[in-house]
């Protein structure tokens, strides 16, 4: 009886598990799968390629892709074959194996350290058949993220990343469910409200019914970090001939407020600090510039407690960003004044946006009214 090509790709990702775990063991490396492999291990029904995508951690921070393939094929060069440094995969193959032989499984790995957005902690995951796989709301939210940060025209309702969120997210929801484990994922994906907004969005008949049970199940809804930013707020095209004179941003202060308190200078970071009405203030943009920072040091940050901090600069972020439409159109852009924040901090932040923007793509067009360009 000929075997059935779902039941071959889950051999070779055994076999390339089987092989892969024990190995990155020996090296100290800490791992766990994710990805569709890992609900296809959890829920055999559930359909997956010849891949593994693989959350690993190490306690050498400089630990990335071209250092660990190296560790790897140094073990076990007949397993692991030249990876594909583009791409950042390798590929395992059992050819001692005649029914899967001929047959590779491509590898990827999520470096923790390297995470923008989210993270993962290894110490949640779980055995099953002896591999070390994350649980089940932590693999969805990955995927969800995955998903999230493609292309606009990648996410429609008929393509297939899409149905294949949608088919997972079934999947979990129709399985036994561990709510308890999905808040304490939620801590780690700030973004999880915001993404499951998109993706009910899209099919929000196909999705109905799993969408009102996480809500009713867990604390999603109280998260308060919701991407929406308000309506009628986008920054018009003269944004990008503003002249470069000062101007305060009064707002209407939230329910719950706080004084943001930016430290003395470090790390690149510029002193610019106006004067208005005898107080001494940060103008709106470096406040930004400032936040975007403090966010993606928050994200490097090993401590539990400062990355949870990330969450934080992130609603400050959005927060800001949803406001530029209410200021005077007098209003200074700091970035261009280069002799006052410096080469180095300019640059960077013109970086960190774009990466910010990969992350939270339905900012990116008040970013452009800002004047930064993403492409």
């Amino acid at each position: 009886m000929p075997v059935s090509k779902q039941t071959l790709k889950a051999k070779v990702r055994t076999k390339a598990s089987q092989v892969l775990f024990p190995l990155l063991e020996t090296l100290n490396v800490r791992a766990a799968l994710i990805g569709s492999a890992g609900l296809a291990l959890i829920y055999p029904g559930h359909r997956a390629t010849q891949e593994l995508v693989v959350a690993v951690d190490h306690d050498d921070p400089t630990l990335r892709f071209p250092k660990l393939v190296s560790m790897i094929r140094a073990k076990d060069p007949s397993h692991f074959s030249s990876p594909s440094m583009k791409k950042e995969t390798m590929t395992f193959q059992a050819k001692e194996v005649p029914e899967i032989g001929t047959k590779p499984c491509t590898i990827q790995f999520m470096f923790v350290k390297g995470m923008f957005g989210f993270s993962i902690d290894l110490t949640r995951s779980i055995v099953v058949q002896t591999f070390p796989v994350m649980p089940v709301p932590w693999v969805f939210l990955v995927l969800l993220e995955q998903w999230a940060k493609g292309g606009k025209k990648s996410r429609g309702a008929g393509k297939k990343i899409t149905k294949d969120i949608i088919r997972a997210l079934k999947v979990i929801c129709a399985g036994c469910q561990d709510w308890a484990e999905f808040d304490i994922a939620l801590a780690f994906f700030p973004c999880a409200k915001d993404r499951l907004s998109m993706l009910e969005a899209v099919d929000h008949v196909g999705t109905r019914t799993q969408m009102e049970s996480i809500r009713r199940n867990t604390s999603i809804s109280s998260l308060g970090l919701s991407g929406d930013i308000p309506r009628g707020s986008t920054p018009s095209a003269t944004l990008h001939k503003i002249p470069e004179t000062q101007s305060l941003l009064p707002q209407q202060p939230p329910a719950l407020s706080s004084v943001p308190c930016i430290p003395p200078p470090s790390a690149g970071a510029p002193r610019v600090v106006n004067e208005v009405e005898g107080l001494p203030v940060v103008p709106v943009l470096v406040l930004l510039l400032h936040k975007l920072q403090g966010w993606e040091d928050y994200l490097k940050c090993p401590e539990m407690h400062k990355f949870r901090q990330h969450m934080v600069d992130v609603e400050d972020i959005k927060h800001l960003l949803g406001s530029v439409g209410e200021m005077p159109v007098k209003m200074f852009r700091p970035w261009s004044e280069r002799e006052l924040l410096g080469e180095g901090f300019v640059d960077a932040s013109k970086a960190r946006v774009k990466r910010f923007c990969v992350t939270f793509p339905e900012t990116a067009v008040h970013w452009k009214g800002l004047g930064f360009e993403l492409a």
